[in-house]
């Protein structure tokens, strides 16, 4: 067993634009690939472009204002 921890892998520091074009991209890759009949291509495309768009939306939110502390 290893002593170094499991580290998840970081999604990308992207604005919240370029995440809903990378969606966008891999909508398009996933449309073409469909019509070539590569629907594993496709469909492994069509999973990245709903992370994506995810992220995106995640990226969108607005964040609360930090509450004043109360010393």
């Amino acid at each position: 067993m290893s002593d170094s921890p499991f580290l998840l892998p970081q999604p990308p520091r992207v604005t919240a634009d370029e995440a809903r074009d990378t969606a966008r991209l891999w909508k398009g890759m996933a449309d073409h690939l469909a019509t070539l009949r590569d629907m594993a291509g496709a469909r492994h495309a069509m999973q990245e472009s709903q992370w994506w768009m995810a992220h995106a939306i995640a990226l969108g939110q607005p964040t609360p204002p930090p509450e004043p502390s109360k010393d």
